[in-house]
Formats: structure tokens, sequence, C-alpha cells
């Protein structure tokens, strides 16, 4: 059977799998750089939502503690014995309101090896224009370092994509159980009472 025929009983001739052509690399680098940095724009997007929220919350509940204890007569939290939930809820918000500025703040290293990329923005402090331009022009010698250097970048923003997400998911995390503690002291507190 000749290839190529059209016969419907063809078998396909495998092709010789090489790596992938110039377009297809930068393609990979584009939508891969481009799909990190995206991230770490919900992340961050998603850690002001939470900081903003417990701002809030917290200064609602200090004002309610503060005018409560500071006029006469005013004792609806001590009548509801609302103390302990409000605390609770109150150190969530101020532990998730932490986590969540930690997942905001830039960090000078956010990754735990010694991985040394001088393209990658992070790594421009203690080296001059002259060090930068000789390291560039040492890159572009050859296309293995080019792409290892690619290669570095892209590894060093899914490390800040990690960091970023782990520590939010522990501040929503903690918010939650914040949210609980004070559903669930409230109810315990109202019915054993």
């Amino acid at each position: 059977m000749i290839p190529g025929t059209g016969d419907p009983n063809e078998v396909p001739v495998e092709k010789k799998k090489t790596g992938g052509t110039g377009a297809a690399r930068q393609t990979l680098y584009r939508v891969t750089l481009r799909n990190h940095l995206r991230s770490i724009s919900i992340a961050d997007q998603k850690a002001n939502i939470l900081i903003g929220i417990n701002t809030v919350l917290i200064s609602i509940i200090i004002a309610i503690l503060g005018v409560e204890s500071s006029v006469p007569g005013l004792s609806f939290i001590k009548e509801f014995d609302l103390n302990i939930p409000l605390l609770i809820f109150l150190l969530a918000c101020l532990g998730s309101g932490i986590i969540a500025v930690f997942a905001v703040r830039p960090n000078i290293k956010p990754w735990f090896s010694d991985v040394e990329g001088k393209v990658f923005f992070k790594n421009y402090k203690g080296i001059t224009l002259d060090q930068f331009q000789a390291y560039m022009e040492d890159i572009l010698e050859t296309v293995p370092k080019i792409y290892s250097s690619l290669n570095t970048d892209m590894y060093l923003l899914g490390q800040i994509v990690i960091r970023k997400f782990y520590l939010l998911r522990l501040a929503y995390g903690i918010y939650m159980i914040g949210l609980s503690g004070l559903v669930v002291s409230f109810l315990i507190i109202r019915l054993a009472f």
C-alpha cells in the first residue's frame, strides 16, 4: 500500500519526534509568561479584596466595642454575650489580613534556592548596568543560553505564583475559621445561657 493514497485502512507513518520549532517555543514561552503574570495579578486582586474586607470588619468590631465601653448605660454586648464571638472574629480577621498583606508584599528573594537569573527582575539588586549588559551579551551568544535564561525566569515566576496562592489559601482558611468560630461560639453561648 502506498502512503498518502487516502485508503481508510492506511496505517499512518510515525514521524520522528524532535524539539519544537522556533515559533512553537516562542508561543510556549509567551503563553506561560502571560499565564504566570495573570495568576500573579489574580492573586494580588484576591489578597487586596481580603485586606479590604478584614480592615472594614476590624474597624466595625473595634468601633462597636469602643462605643459600648465608653457610653454609660450601653451594654448590649454584655447582655448578648457577644464579647467572645466578636473577639474570636476580630483575631481571625487580624490574622487573615496580615497573611493577605504578606501575599501582596514584594519580597527581595521569593524562592528558597540559589537559582540566579539576572534577567529576572528581582535579581537586578546588587549589579551595575555594565555587569547586566555583559551578562546579557553572554546569554545572547547561543540559543541554549537564551532558553536556559527563559526557563530560569519561568521557574522563578512560578515560585512567586505558588507562594502567593499558598498564602492566599491560608488567609482565606483563617477567615473561614474565624467566621465559623463567630457563629458557633455565639450559638453555644446563646443555647448554654
